[in-house]
């Protein structure tokens, strides 16, 4: 089973995991990393690679917020680290709680095709639901 990470902008992170877990309350080996303002971007790389990486872990998805932020930038370096080691990691940006669910609804599929629908399921929750008709 593919391993979830959610990498972003304190609490989101953290609050992502717990829209997952209202949904999927059984759910398990996901972990949130709340980017804090003020952190040192090596420090947290290093702590996040540490508590991602273990022998049991063979394939990872990490899910981040904003592409070309710290905590994305963050994110980069881990997943390549992470793939350098042999842990086969996918790195998606722009994460919802749309993509966090389906994540977990599907993270028995490969890890490609877990990451194709990750970002299917991201997509399909971005709606318009009312509008106002200019013409």
């Amino acid at each position: 089973m593919v391993r979830i990470a959610i990498i972003a902008h304190e609490p989101m992170a953290s609050a992502l995991l717990d829209v997952g877990l209202h949904v999927f309350p059984d759910a398990t080996d996901i972990y949130p990393f709340d980017v804090q303002a003020d952190c040192c971007p090596d420090l947290t790389c290093e702590a996040i690679f540490e508590a991602l990486y273990d022998h049991d872990a063979k394939e990872i998805i990490i899910l981040t917020d904003l592409c070309g932020a710290t905590p994305s930038n963050i994110a980069t370096r881990v997943a390549t680290r992470l793939n350098e080691h042999h842990v086969a990691t996918e790195l998606v940006c722009g994460v919802n709680p749309g993509m966090v669910i389906s994540a977990i609804a599907y993270r028995a599929h490969d890890l490609s095709e877990l990451t194709h629908k990750v970002i299917d399921g991201g997509a399909k929750s971005i709606r318009t639901l009312v509008s106002t008709d200019t013409e």
